[in-house]
């Protein structure tokens, strides 16, 4: 695949790079980063072994943006087609970078399976949310508008005093 670090600018003219990270460390040497015609669109040609990165597009010696891509090696995979064995994986080597270990998918599961199976909530069936609307629609309202609330019975007492 070609084009996969891509970054729009405000400015056009400039000479960008990305360099790539894992775990806080450089990944590698930079990546150019031509822009497309004078758009401010850059783009440059993803490189290296499979992983996840954390990406650092540079200009001038500033930082210009920043973003993440996970790459199989050869192209970039949709975060969205990640498995859960995939997401623990790469929750784990992250964890592991600052000391800590735990299967994030794992816990989120068994959090909401303990959840479901203790709850006592039933919907009720649609024929009885029916049958209670039914009885609802023959309530008369007529009466209940020509009641004086809060707010016109101070009015109506301001009025009075007045």
């Amino acid at each position: 695949m070609a084009n996969e670090l891509n970054i729009a600018l405000a400015k056009s003219g400039l000479t960008v790079t990305a360099q790539r990270y894992q775990a806080g460390a450089s990944v590698g040497s930079a990546i150019s980063c031509p822009e497309t015609g004078s758009t401010g669109f850059y783009s440059g040609n993803m490189t290296g072994t499979a992983g996840t990165y954390q990406v650092a597009f540079i200009a001038s010696s500033a930082n210009v943006g920043s973003g993440s891509i996970v790459w199989d090696g050869t192209a970039e995979v949709a975060t969205s087609t990640l498995t859960a064995a995939q997401v623990n994986a790469e929750a784990d080597t992250a964890l592991s970078d600052v000391g800590l270990t735990t299967t994030i998918t794992g816990r989120i599961d068994q959090a909401i399976s303990t959840r479901l199976a203790s709850a006592s909530y039933t919907a009720p069936a649609n024929s009885d949310v029916s049958a209670i609307k039914a009885k609802t629609d023959l309530l008369e309202t007529t009466r209940l508008a020509q009641c004086s609330t809060v707010s016109t019975t101070g009015a109506q007492l301001a009025a009075a005093l007045s």
